[in-house]
């Protein structure tokens, strides 16, 4: 039921459209694959004891990582099983929208609201779902004139705003370079390339069977699902670089990321 852009009615999810996700044809080998250990040395066990008494926080190293382990599982499940129902909530709209002869790239503009007002309502349900349509595809062109900045604070943020520099999250301490690529150009060009993906959707887990050797997304944070896959992975990732830094990277042709560092270098 994943698919990259989870409430996005237009893009296909992986049981609709596997062929666009995976190349079935390719041989995956796992034997060279080693995870590695996740062990504390004793200095880092001692300050973490010693954060925990000064935060009066009632836990030892123990269950502080046992709680700190379950909360993000947890929190993966949620949005899994979460994911699972709103593609079956999209599917059911686009076979609702069909059977009255239009089609998704129509029905996107409509608001779902109105499945409530159908409910309610003994009015022609085709020209419910036209008028729909009609009004969100007027409202779309008059939001695509606008520009918004990435946090606003206080109504006065719309007016004047500059778009700031982000600190992202560097997964992994490795060092990667490699030509640059966009996550809607063809996926035959993935291998070997650092991926541009502009969000830590857990629909784009697909890019994983690709064969990238790095990637970097617009938004996300350090426990997105995107960050947990490249760490278990041990994927070089940029999360969350944010809309400046993210326009930037992504007009390079090739770059070197090194996540120990936190850089990102321009080749070219």
């Amino acid at each position: 039921h994943l698919r990259p852009g989870t409430y996005d009615l237009l893009s296909p999810n992986y049981q609709e459209s596997p062929n666009t996700y995976f190349d079935w044809n390719e041989k995956k080998d796992n034997t060279g694959f080693k995870k590695n250990k996740f062990v504390l040395s004793l200095d880092q066990m001692k300050k973490i004891e010693k954060l925990l008494k000064q935060h009066n926080l009632n836990h030892n190293i123990i269950s502080f990582f046992d709680f700190i382990k379950s909360a993000i599982e947890g929190r993966e499940y949620a949005k899994f099983v979460f994911t699972k129902s709103l593609s079956h909530i999209l599917h059911l709209f686009k076979e609702f929208a069909h059977q009255y002869d239009f089609d998704e790239n129509n029905a996107v503009y409509s608001n779902i609201e109105i499945i409530k007002k159908l409910y309610e309502s003994s009015s022609d349900h085709k020209a419910i779902l036209e008028s729909s349509i009609i009004a969100g595809k007027n409202i779309y062109e008059y939001t695509k004139l606008i520009c918004l900045p990435p946090i606003i604070a206080n109504p006065d943020d719309i007016f004047a705003f500059h778009i700031p520099s982000q600190d992202p999250n560097f997964i992994t301490l490795s060092k990667v370079k490699g030509k640059t690529i966009l996550v809607d150009e063809d996926k035959k060009m993935f291998k070997n390339s650092i991926l541009f993906i502009e969000s830590a959707d857990p629909g784009y887990d697909w890019i994983f069977s690709q064969k990238i050797i790095g990637f970097i997304t617009k938004y996300g944070g350090a426990n997105s699902h995107m960050a947990i896959r490249a760490a278990e992975l041990e994927i070089p990732a940029i999360i969350g670089a944010g809309e400046s830094l993210y326009n930037k990277w992504s007009r390079a042709n090739f770059l070197e990321i090194d996540c120990a560092n936190k850089t990102v270098h321009i080749i070219k």
